[in-house]
């Protein structure tokens, strides 16, 4: 993964650099453990113990709500917006 990096180097000079960051730590389980942890997963699921967090659920004409609250970081979960008929 590839990332920008700005380094200010004095008061007019700005650096920019391209650097290689490491993937984030899902991508770097071993066989093993990347099976313990779809295991681990599976039987939660199967235990219906896992529960999902919804922040607000919205139908389409806030859209632009729904949108200020994911990009303020005031929604804790995951913003819905309900398209067409939800009965």
């Amino acid at each position: 993964m590839r990332a920008a990096l700005y380094t200010r180097t004095g008061p007019a000079h700005d650096v920019l650099s391209i650097v290689e960051l490491p993937r984030p730590e899902p991508y770097n389980l071993s066989a093993a453990d990347r099976t313990r942890a779809i295991d681990g997963l599976t039987e939660q699921l199967d235990r219906r113990s896992l529960q999902h967090n919804f922040a607000a659920r919205l139908p389409l004409q806030r859209i632009a709500e729904a949108h200020e609250l994911v990009e303020s970081g005031q929604a804790v979960g995951n913003v819905i917006v309900e398209v067409g008929d939800t009965e």
